[in-house]
């Protein structure tokens, strides 16, 4: 099990993470070969699991499409300026085969990393994409009937939604992977969930995948959802399973209960993938209100999801989503990512996040620019995991303050402020103003425990001090006055009293 109930993730990017540690050891690495001084750094940081993105095999058909892509090689072009050919691998979502990469050093060397970072009380979380696969998969030749085909007249009707690919049955027209609202990719082959032989394959395959991980974040989880699949393909001979995930999910669980499946989930389908089975869903609808500097939507999209808000994964950024430090300018960013940080759930943060890169770079390079950290950026990250590694950011209880005078202050809405507490007296509070107007509100402690002297307060994130003074520690109040976009995180400390 997850030695806390809000674990902390971070996403690497594995091919570019081994070439910068290559670079910097001046010799190449396998995954074995990491050093203890980068696997020590990420325990210090509080990291609880590491998702090491696009660790499989990639075919040589999905390098070449990323090649020959005129849109994707602009991409290269404004994130690794004079790239090479040898530098693009292509997709790490257009998976040829569940194996290791051999140029990361094969399966062999992932178990020998998961165990070095078990041994720092990190959990290693893998990739798997049941949308789709690579369209040179060896399924795709040796089992069509796993996938979503159609005659050949379909197909030479519309070109971009399918490939004619020789199989053990002859050529066959197998369509490339695709989401309801977008154009298929055109690197992948379409997985068809109405098929049973198909459903079997994949929890096949995730059986096999328990062997090397500790969790899976799981690519557009929601695609193989019953109605999801039916709106992008329609319906026809057996139905896509609705329980597919349940089943799936309950086969690993039989033999690895502390298993973690994380669901990248849309368009309200978080409670559902949830209720099938997901420790955590994506919560995109946050990112997308913060992202929008629409505070009063981020403030009730947060209060709506009640105790399901502990099953979300909160973050201001990722790899398909840009830069944090261009989506939300600073000082938007300091109110977000300390909002997010501290949340109930599991905290994401992003390789490339702390050195406040600019650039979202290709998924498809296996090489990125060497970092330019920001020095601003970094100390603020630093300060921001530094206080959530203490003990009630971690296992505590967490409740919302109340306002004790309602509409007493000013822009008071625009201020999220909580508690986190772990008997008997280690408590926090943390007060966010998502605003870019200051505000000012008035709350009740509940915490009698603090009652009886004067609260000193100290802020984690700006190393400010303060005292509540006797009278408002003995109404057990608090009041928060914050700049615009301000965020702090209070250690609160009683003082006795001299007699």
């Amino acid at each position: 099990m997850l030695h806390n109930e809000n674990p902390i993730l971070y996403q690497v990017n594995a091919h570019t993470w081994l070439a910068h540690l290559s670079r910097q050891s001046g010799r190449e690495l396998s995954l074995a070969d990491v050093p203890d001084t980068a696997l020590d750094e990420l325990a210090g940081l509080g990291f609880d699991l590491i998702w090491l993105m696009g660790i499989w095999t990639k075919g040589e058909l999905g390098r070449r499409i990323a090649l020959d892509h005129p849109d994707v090689r602009r991409e290269y072009d404004d994130a690794l300026p004079g790239w090479s050919e040898s530098d693009v691998i292509g997709s790490p979502f257009a998976i040829k085969e569940y194996v290791t990469s051999p140029a990361l050093g094969g399966d062999d060397a992932l178990l020998a990393l998961r165990r070095r970072l078990a041994e720092r009380g990190m959990r290693l979380i893998l990739d798997l994409v049941p949308n789709h696969t690579a369209r040179d998969h060896p399924w795709v030749a040796g089992h069509p009937e796993y996938y979503v085909t159609a005659d050949a007249s379909e197909a030479d009707a519309h070109p971009d939604r399918y490939s004619v690919i020789e199989t053990c049955r002859g050529p066959v027209a197998v369509a490339f992977g695709k989401d309801p609202y977008f154009p298929g990719w055109t690197d992948t082959a379409q997985l068809d969930y109405r098929r049973s032989e198909c459903r079997d394959a994949m929890i096949g395959q995730l059986r096999r995948l328990e062997s090397l991980c500790d969790g899976l974040r799981c690519d557009m989880a929601m695609l193989v959802l019953e109605d999801v699949f039916a709106q992008t393909w329609g319906g026809g001979g057996e139905t896509a399973d609705p329980s597919f995930w349940s089943e799936a999910i309950g086969t690993l669980r039989r033999g690895r209960p502390d298993f973690v499946f994380i669901a990248e989930a849309y368009w309200g389908l978080e409670p559902r993938l949830q209720d099938l089975g997901f420790d955590f869903t994506y919560d995109k609808g946050l990112y997308d209100h913060l992202c929008s500097g629409d505070w009063t939507a981020a403030r009730d999209t947060i209060h709506e999801q009640g105790d399901r808000l502990r099953r979300g994964v909160h973050f201001v950024e990722n790899h398909d989503e840009p830069p944090a430090g261009v989506a939300l300018p600073w000082p938007r960013l300091r109110s977000a990512a300390a909002l997010v940080g501290t949340l109930p759930g599991m905290r994401f943060y992003h390789e490339g996040q702390f050195d406040g890169r600019r650039t979202r770079l290709p998924v498809q390079l296996a090489r990125a620019p060497e970092p330019a950290p920001d020095p601003e950026s970094g100390a603020f990250y630093r300060a921001l995991l530094t206080a959530t590694l203490d003990e009630p950011f971690r296992c505590g209880r967490f409740r919302w303050l109340e306002s004790c005078e309602p509409g007493g202050g000013y822009n008071e809405s625009a201020i999220l402020a909580c508690v986190w507490e772990l008997p008997p007296d280690s408590r926090r509070l943390v007060a966010v103003n998502l605003s870019p107007e200051p505000a000012r509100g008035y709350y009740r402690l509940g915490a009698p425990d603090l009652v009886g002297g004067r609260i000193r307060l100290v802020d984690q994130l700006s190393g400010w001090t303060g005292v509540l003074d006797e009278g408002l520690a003995a109404a057990n109040r608090v009041d928060l006055e914050l700049e615009g976009h301000q965020a702090r995180i209070l250690r609160l400390t009683r003082e006795l009293t001299r007699p």
